[in-house]
């Protein structure tokens, strides 16, 4: 759940992880093909996908709140990258399926 903490970073993770920040970054590099940006953001908006599926009562701002995202504006950015939508536009695409 540390991916909840919007303010986790690659230092705080690679400490409690026991490693060195240059190290989690090659591990990032090398073995998920990306950066830890991304891959955390990719773990938030699949959380954020979960929960508005279980959760459709809840309000996107609340949903982006728990999964970790410091403010409403990244979550519409996250989106729009990824689904070609804002949240609101997915979840009414979603909910007519």
């Amino acid at each position: 759940g540390f991916y909840k903490d919007y303010e986790v970073n690659i230092y705080s993770l690679a400490t409690k992880l026991g490693y060195k920040k240059n190290e989690l970054t090659e591990y990032f590099n090398q073995s998920e093909y990306t950066n830890f940006r991304t891959w955390l953001s990719d773990i938030r908006f699949n959380d954020t996908v979960r929960m508005m599926k279980a959760n459709p009562e809840y309000s996107i701002d609340a949903i982006s709140t728990e999964c970790g995202f410091s403010s409403h504006t990244w979550i519409y950015r996250i989106f729009k990258q990824k689904t070609g939508m804002s949240p609101s536009q997915w979840r009414k695409q979603f909910a007519s399926i």
